[in-house]
């Protein structure tokens, strides 16, 4: 029982610190969110990527964390994410994307990133879109 109690209190304190002022504690905690696969970091992670748009690795970070919490109240965030201005983001949220079954929403937003500016994430675009589809 302790080993929960340490855990739910470990991912307490990652939750709190996605509001960290230092940028790498905040890029840091969100990927262990991810590894942890706690989904109660979902809606603190959906928050802060909303609050600060501003950190592309932060937001790389958190939309890889949301893909890998498959929680379906991330998709509009990452169709967002998937039109950013930075780049890392956009490939990061194209693939985060792919870890869903093509709903309506998810197979648009791929489709419309399979005609991105990048040819990477043209391509990451097209794998996860596939990937979409046999799931």
């Amino acid at each position: 029982m302790p080993a929960q109690t340490d855990a739910a209190t470990y991912s307490d304190k990652l939750i709190a610190a996605l509001g960290h002022r230092e940028p790498m504690t905040r890029t840091r905690a969100a990927w262990l969110l991810g590894k942890l696969g706690d989904k109660r970091a979902v809606l603190p992670l959906i928050a802060e990527i909303k609050h600060d748009r501003r950190d592309p690795e932060f937001l790389a970070t958190a939309a890889e964390a949301l893909g890998v919490l498959r929680d379906e109240s991330a998709i509009p965030l990452l169709v967002r994410l998937s039109r950013s201005s930075f780049l890392k983001v956009r490939l990061v949220a194209v693939e985060a994307l792919g870890q869903w079954r093509a709903q309506a929403v998810v197979a648009k937003a791929l489709d419309a990133a399979r005609s991105d500016v990048n040819a990477i994430v043209r391509r990451a675009a097209a794998r996860s879109l596939r990937s979409a589809t046999r799931q």
